[in-house]
């Protein structure tokens, strides 16, 4: 869901309605944007773009809030994959200070939450890339073993420690 400007080469994330046609969503001070997901009756959009910097961070855009960036778990990047029907639960993953990827879930009310990994250290990588209907299940991705790079499927059992889906093979 973007619109690429063929005088800059430029992506930039859009809407589109039957009642609007398709709309430039714009970015966060960066050059391009890229929508991922919406709402399921449309009003919230979700994606990343890029700041001053061109660093991308994740977006949550309504028609009354315009693009909103939801920042990162203190890295440089971030990106929303993911957003609940009625967009109050947006998914994703973000850079940490130490530079691994990191799955959060993020609610206006609560922030960006690091979801963890799934390695007993809880160090290495992880990745949201749906969120239920309602907001409450997380899936995704991640490590396993950090120092073998092995990554299994996930859905959280609170939001401070990943589990294995039971009837994994």
């Amino acid at each position: 869901m973007c619109i690429r400007d063929s005088a800059n080469g430029n992506q930039y994330a859009f809407k589109y309605s039957d009642a609007t046609g398709m709309v430039n969503l714009g970015t966060l001070g960066g050059v391009q944007s890229y929508a991922k997901a919406a709402s399921a009756d449309g009003k919230v959009v979700v994606g990343f773009a890029g700041v001053s910097s061109n660093n991308p961070h994740a977006f949550k855009h309504t028609d009354a809030t315009g693009m909103i960036d939801l920042g990162t778990l203190g890295g440089l990047t971030s990106q929303a994959t993911g957003v609940s029907a009625d967009g109050s639960v947006v998914v994703g993953d973000s850079t940490t200070t130490n530079g691994d990827y990191r799955a959060f879930k993020h609610t206006d009310a609560m922030g960006m939450i690091d979801l963890g990994t799934l390695d007993a250290g809880n160090s290495g990588y992880s990745f949201a890339t749906a969120v239920s209907a309602d907001g409450s299940i997380v899936v995704g991705y991640a490590d396993i073993d950090a120092s073998t790079d092995t990554q299994h499927a996930f859905k959280p059992v609170s939001y401070t420690h990943l589990t294995l889906p039971t009837n994994r093979e």
